[in-house]
C-alpha cells in the first residue's frame, strides 16, 4: 500500500493547557533549585523552551483511538500481548492507522513547540529568550504514597513543574488512508478538546486537560483519487483486486461541496489535486468531518463492527 502514493492529509493543530500540564523529563537536573520533576524541554541556539514530544502525543491519540474501536466492536491487539499479523489485512483497525512491529504507521505526528510551524528564525528567538512570558509554569510540591501501605512513602515530598498556559503548534500527516481513518482521528481531537482525554502525568491529580484546534488542512489527492475537487477520496474507491488485497472498507468518497479550495497543480497536471483549507479551518474542518460521518462509508464501518 506504501509502494504508491494515492492520498494524504496533512493537518496543523495548536493545543493550550486549561490546567497544568506536566510531560515529566526523562534525566534529573543537577540544578538544586531545579524541581526534581522537570517539563520536557528542547534545546535550540537560543536557549531552551518547553515542547510537547510527538511520541507523547501519538501515544494518547492512539490509546483513545483504540477505545473509541472496541466500544464499536472492534478489537485492537495489546502491544506485548498478542501481534498483528504481516498482512494489512489482518491487522486490527488500530495498528491500520498507527502501524504495528509488521506494518508501518499511515500517520505522523511532529513535536508541538511554543512558536508556530513555519516560524522564522527571529520569532524563535523572540519565543525562546522570553519563554517565561509566552510560556509560564509552576512548580507545585505533591507527596509521594505507598499504594501498599496507604502512607507517605520515603523521602515523601517532591516538586513537580507544570505549564500553566501558552500555545504549542505542530502537524501530523496521514498517507493512503480512508475516510473513516480521518474521521476516527477528528474524533479523538474533539474529544481531547472537550477535556475526556488529557495528556500528560498526573492525571487523576486535575493535570493534563488542554484544547486542540485545527490551524489548517490541506489534502492531495492522486491518480484514481483526483476528482476536480468535487470529492474528499479514500483509498476504498481503488479496485476490487486492492480493496479485497489489503481489506478496505467501499464507498470511500463524501461530496464536499465547495468547503475546501481547490489549487491548481502543474507539478504533475492531471494526476494531482490539493484540496487546502480556506480562511477558516476551524469550521471547514468539522464540517468536513461531518460529511464523513453521515456517510454511507462511515455506516458500513459501525456495521462492521456490530457484526463481530
Amino acid at each position: 500500500m506504501f509502494k504508491q502514493i494515492y492520498n494524504r492529509v496533512r493537518i496543523g493543530f495548536v493545543v493550550e493547557p486549561v490546567t497544568p500540564v506536566l510531560i515529566r523529563s526523562g534525566g534529573s537536573s543537577l540544578d538544586p533549585n531545579r524541581p526534581d520533576m522537570e517539563f520536557v524541554r528542547v534545546k535550540t541556539v537560543f536557549g531552551e523552551a518547553p515542547y510537547l514530544p510527538g511520541s507523547s502525543l501519538k501515544g494518547v491519540i492512539r490509546s483513545h483511538a483504540e477505545r473509541i474501536l472496541r466500544s464499536i466492536g472492534y478489537h485492537c491487539c495489546e502491544v506485548g500481548r498478542d501481534v498483528c499479523k504481516k498482512e494489512q489485512k489482518e491487522n486490527c483497525f488500530a495498528c491500520r492507522i498507527f502501524g504495528s512491529m509488521s506494518t508501518a504507521s499511515r500517520m505522523r505526528i511532529s513535536d508541538a513547540y511554543p512558536w508556530p510551524m513555519g516560524a522564522t528564525q527571529e520569532q524563535v528567538r523572540d519565543m525562546v529568550v522570553n519563554i517565561d512570558k509566552y510560556v509560564p509554569t509552576e512548580s507545585r510540591t505533591s507527596v509521594r504514597i505507598d499504594r501498599r501501605k496507604g502512607t507517605a512513602a520515603g523521602t515523601a515530598l517532591f516538586e513537580a513543574e507544570a505549564v500553566t498556559g501558552g500555545s504549542f503548534c505542530g502537524e501530523f500527516t496521514l498517507t493512503n488512508y480512508q475516510l473513516w481513518q480521518l474521521a476516527l482521528i477528528a474524533l479523538v481531537i474533539r474529544d481531547i478538546d472537550a477535556g475526556f482525554q488529557r495528556i500528560g502525568s498526573s492525571k487523576s491529580r486535575g493535570f493534563g486537560r488542554v484544547t486542540v484546534s485545527v490551524s489548517s488542512f490541506e489534502i492531495h489527492q492522486y491518480g484514481p483519487l483526483v476528482s476536480g475537487g468535487r470529492q474528499l477520496c479514500g483509498t476504498g474507491i481503488l479496485d476490487e483486486q486492492t480493496r479485497s488485497k489489503y481489506g478496505l472498507i467501499g464507498d470511500d468518497a463524501v461530496a464536499i461541496n465547495g468547503i475546501t479550495t481547490t489549487l491548481a497543480e502543474e507539478s504533475i497536471p492531471g494526476l494531482m489535486e490539493v484540496l487546502k483549507s480556506g480562511k477558516g479551518a476551524n469550521t471547514e474542518w468539522p464540517q468536513m468531518i461531518e460529511l464523513i460521518l453521515q456517510s454511507s462509508h462511515w455506516q458500513r464501518l459501525l456495521a462492521g463492527g456490530k457484526a463481530k
